[in-house]
């Protein structure tokens, strides 16, 4: 009953009141909250879509990454490509600054992360791409060695002792592969390994 009640009484002064406070007499947002928050269903993203994380400042209001609507927004996408194909990893990127990583792996549960950092403005066409770092797991060995083939293109190999010939059928190269952008706002992953692989991206906008 007194559940029951304090339900009703949320409803009545949601509807005089433009603030509502839970455990506070003075609320100053919409919902103000003194106190622990759970939230028992929460829906995934749309893995296409634009997401922007959230946080909390220093007086616990909820807030956007930064104050601005893009900046800060990140966005994930996944496709699987046959060996010596090319398949396009994200498409109508908005113009801005990225930092991008891209995952891939093989049946030997080696997970391939390489980090790299996108720049794309198609008002005049210029755009590009650099690797900056990654991991992969296994020995000593495990830095990818970027070749800059154009200011547009990216090859990523692995040392031959990092990666080992594994039940899935791959080889020592098959976490192999080339990141390329053909226009501006548009990344493609050429797989440059023996057996087909699934790459998957994430986009966080930093500028």
């Amino acid at each position: 009953m007194k559940k029951q009640f304090l339900i009703a009484s949320l409803m009545i002064s949601s509807l005089v009141f433009s603030q509502v406070g839970i455990n506070t007499p003075a609320p100053t947002n919409t919902l103000d909250v003194n106190g622990t928050t759970r939230i028992r269903t929460v829906n995934q993203g749309v893995g296409t879509g634009v997401i922007s994380p959230l946080y909390v400042d220093n007086t616990g209001v909820v807030v956007k990454a930064s104050t601005s609507a893009t900046y800060g927004g990140v966005r994930s996408n996944s496709v699987t490509v046959a060996s010596g194909g090319t398949g396009t990893l994200a498409s109508s990127v908005t113009d801005g600054v990225y930092r991008a990583v891209v995952t891939t792996g093989n049946g030997c549960a080696f997970s391939a992360s390489v980090e790299f950092l996108i720049s794309t403005t198609s008002f005049n066409s210029y755009y590009g791409l650099n690797g900056q770092d990654g991991l992969i797991i296994a020995t000593a060995n495990n830095h990818p060695i970027f070749t800059q083939t154009s200011s547009t293109s990216v090859a990523v190999t692995w040392n031959s002792t990092s990666v080992p010939v594994c039940a899935d059928g791959s080889n020592s190269a098959a976490l192999n592969f080339t990141l390329s952008m053909p226009s501006a706002n548009t990344i493609n992953v050429t797989n440059n390994g023996n057996i087909a692989k699934n790459y998957s991206i994430t986009l966080t906008r930093i500028n």
